[in-house]
């Protein structure tokens, strides 16, 4: 995922692993950091994700507990 308002930067890629029952978020500082598997910071959500329909939209991610 990528923040369309590019406040987190414009080139950084945001990662949530599968599609349910995890609960941690990977940013990458772009794409060829991502291709590397070199993550800048891992966040640890409160509550675990379930579906595809999470967005990071500025500083927040919006997504399905």
């Amino acid at each position: 995922m990528k923040d369309p308002l590019g406040i987190m930067g414009t080139e950084t890629i945001f990662v949530m692993e599968y599609y349910y029952g995890r609960h941690t978020l990977e940013e990458f500082e772009n794409m060829d950091k991502f291709k590397a598997g070199v993550s800048r910071k891992t966040y640890t959500l409160p509550y675990r994700y379930d579906g595809t329909g999470a967005v990071v939209y500025g500083p927040y991610l919006y997504y399905n507990k």
